[in-house]
């Protein structure tokens, strides 16, 4: 079956988005459908066609349990300049921001224009959906073309993808939504068995094209049986190998695979001959997502747990990213591994502002935790806290702000219990719990003047003027807990300048204690409610 089959209309609107970049005017183009309809077929072809008068760059989002932050342009660092190269290549310590204005730098350069492929972006980490929609409204005098393909039939209603769409949808962007092939081009293709193959396949081209190559036998049960059936003719070895493949998401590195299997380039040319694998010097991988899915449901349990213990190894090896040895020690099941590697990935999803991901990084903690030093669970409870809260789960930021302050209360460490306290008295307030905000915040500024840790007491009374008054209506914050800062331990202060607590030039580092003021007050975040302010 050749390629491209009556897409002549979705190549002639890349062909003219392309021409529109190369004048300096760069755009969006989302290409949109269903699994196995064609968007990685068009993309490639594309691409294919002009790298001798483009840079080219694909990157792909991979289907991890959770998603590698900026995974796509982590996989691009080596084609682009050196300063956001090595920025990608470690963690970001300067945040998303900084990667951000230094990738779109990159784009700006040379006099060819820039064809940007992000593929599967439905699998995409929030940091990697920020990116893309930074970029994509900043593409106007840009010499780019990005292409982003997507599944939105994968997209949960409430994803911030939708979001971005939006977003981009309002700068210079296209939309290709593909259809299925009419039954005349599937005639063109089956000849006599088109009614056949049309009813099985509705016109999906991946469907087409496994039903073709599965010969004119009786019809199969499934396009999953069609794609095992030509998979089962191949030789132990690449049958082998393809069981491996199919369980690394998207694309299998070959450095990887150089470790696992070092002479594993005979093994996969059958696979590649009968077009179920593809190859480049840098990647393996199933010429169709559709096919990887059907080998690996292929895959008996114990067999595609030893290949996972086969694959951590490897990875353990070659100096994998956090995110893909959690990937794989969960289905090795390696807690060891998950619990050394969890709060790695955590971060580095934190530090790119992928909060989803890192939280579904840390839900992952608490049962490897075991072997934990109550400190290590403490520190681990209150980062969930605080990510939690993040991505709008508050109930599940409290229960883990609880847990945190449980373990810093047996441990006695008063500057971490004062801290969690504080932390807690904040999740009540943004959600509406006035009382339990404002108990939290007293108890929080009692137990961090006994702990003696200046820096965590200047923290809390930086916070403190967003704290509600008490709705008995006390003239005196925190029951006796005085706003001034005299008795504060002298190494807060400094001979050279201002003190740790002093405000901005022009304040007094002595601020008076006064009464709740009854004027109203908006909290950040919280416009349209009001409040009373201390």
């Amino acid at each position: 079956m050749p390629d491209l089959v009556e897409r002549t209309a979705a190549l002639d609107a890349l062909e003219a988005a392309l021409r529109t970049a190369a004048d300096g005017r760069g755009s969006v183009v989302l290409v949109t459908g269903e699994a196995g309809i064609g968007k990685t077929a068009l993309a490639t072809h594309f691409a294919e066609r002009h790298r001798a008068d483009a840079r080219v760059l694909i990157g792909l989002c991979d289907d991890l349990a959770t998603p590698r932050p900026l995974g796509p342009f982590r996989d691009l660092a080596d084609q682009l300049s050196g300063a956001v190269a090595e920025l990608l290549r470690r963690e970001p310590a300067a945040g998303a921001a900084a990667v951000h204005g230094m990738l779109l730098e990159d784009l700006r350069r040379g006099r060819a224009p820039t064809v940007l492929v992000i593929e599967d972006l439905h699998w995409a980490d929030q940091a990697t959906i920020d990116a893309v929609t930074v970029l994509g409204r900043r593409l106007a005098d840009v010499p780019v073309l990005l292409v982003l393909t997507l599944r939105l039939g994968d997209v949960d209603p409430g994803h911030s993808l939708w979001s971005a769409i939006d977003a981009l949808q309002r700068a210079s962007t296209v939309t290709i939504d593909l259809a299925p092939l009419s039954r005349q081009a599937v005639a063109d293709l089956a000849g006599e068995d088109a009614d056949r193959v049309y009813a099985l396949s509705n016109g999906n081209p991946f469907f087409v094209a496994e039903l073709l190559a599965s010969g004119d036998g009786p019809p199969p049960p499934s396009v999953a049986n069609a794609v095992l059936s030509r998979v089962a003719q191949l030789p132990d070895r690449p049958r082998r190998l393809m069981e491996l493949v199919s369980l690394v998401p998207s694309r299998m590195p070959t450095r990887l695979l150089d470790v696992l299997e070092p002479d594993w380039a005979p093994a996969a040319e059958p696979a590649e001959r009968r077009r179920l694998l593809t190859s480049t010097p840098e990647h393996v991988r199933f010429r169709h997502e559709l096919t990887r899915a059907a080998v690996r449901s292929s895959v008996p349990p114990g067999r595609r747990r030893e290949l996972h213990r086969r694959l951590l190894s490897g990875l353990q090896q070659v100096g994998a990213e956090p995110a893909e040895l959690v990937h794989h020690a969960e289905a090795a099941g390696a807690p060891d591994v998950v619990a050394e590697h969890a709060l790695p990935a955590a971060r580095q999803a934190s530090a790119l502002e992928s909060h989803r991901e890192a939280l579904a990084h840390l839900r992952r903690a608490p049962p490897t935790s075991i072997g934990w030093t109550p400190p290590e669970r403490a520190r681990m409870w209150e980062a969930l806290a605080e990510t939690a809260h993040l991505v709008g789960h508050e109930d599940e930021a409290l229960r883990a702000a609880d847990a945190a302050i449980e373990l810093t209360t047996a441990a006695g460490d008063d500057a971490a219990t004062g801290r969690c306290i504080r932390l807690r008295s904040q999740l009540h307030w943004f959600a509406g719990n006035g009382d339990s905000a404002w108990r939290d915040a007293c108890t929080a500024l009692r137990v961090l003047r006994r702990s003696g840790s200046a820096a965590e007491l200047a923290r809390s009374f930086v916070a403190a003027p967003s704290w509600p008054c008490s709705p008995a209506g006390r003239t005196t914050p925190c029951g006796g807990v005085r706003g001034r800062w005299s008795w504060l331990p002298t190494t807060t202060r400094s001979s050279s300048g201002p003190s740790l607590l002093s405000g901005p030039p022009g304040c007094s580092s002595t601020p008076p204690t006064p009464p709740c003021s009854a004027r109203p007050w908006t909290p950040p975040g919280r416009r349209g409610s009001t409040s009373t302010r201390c």
